[in-house]
């Protein structure tokens, strides 16, 4: 997944600016900023990672993509022949005869590949959850109808949130990652100006 924040101080070297972009030249004021709006995006991820949490992060990214899918494939406005989230790649739609339903089990293998990814007992990205949490999860993508639900990870990215805001959100405001936002910020407001 890229991070929006490095790539736009790339970009940002020796161009002259265009239309400035509203995330490059709003200083963050919320943790909604960041989660919802992507200001800072990069550099929240960056200061997480440094201290140990960009697991927390990911897990937020992921489970709004696959919130995002879940929405689109239900409503069936994506085309049938589309594979998985990770994937990233669609399938030739002249040749494949695939039913909607596929995409209800790409977004099945999505959700398992998140519960793999950072809840499992053997994740490689750990989040800390409780056990009930955990189960919450496991019930949402193992439903008896054996559709996976939207809303599996609904609970649990709430549980995200509050975390990053009253654990990390402040650390942040405090750290280097943030003054170099904020620097990015005035840079590019002082080169619309001029």
């Amino acid at each position: 997944m890229p991070l929006e924040g490095i790539e736009k101080v790339d970009d940002l070297r020796g161009q002259e600016p265009s239309e400035p972009d509203l995330n490059a030249t709003h200083l963050v004021t919320c943790l909604d900023d960041i989660l919802l709006r992507n200001v800072a995006l990069g550099y929240f991820l960056q200061h997480l990672e440094s201290e140990g949490h960009g697991a927390l992060m990911k897990f937020w990214l992921d489970t709004t993509s696959f919130k995002a899918a879940s929405i689109t494939k239900r409503n069936d406005i994506i085309s049938p022949g589309c594979d998985s989230l990770d994937s990233g790649i669609a399938s030739d739609l002249s040749t494949t005869n695939t039913k909607p339903l596929s995409n209800l089990s790409n977004l099945t293998e999505d959700a398992v590949q998140i519960y793999q990814r950072y809840v499992s007992p053997d994740c490689p990205y750990p989040v800390e959850l409780s056990l009930e949490q955990k189960q919450d999860i496991v019930r949402g993508i193992c439903s008896e109808d054996g559709q996976v639900e939207g809303s599996c990870f609904d609970a649990v990215k709430d549980h995200i949130y509050r975390t990053l805001e009253h654990q990390h959100y402040a650390e942040f405001l405090r750290s280097a990652y943030y003054a170099k936002h904020q620097l990015e910020v005035f840079f590019v407001k002082w080169r619309c100006d001029n």
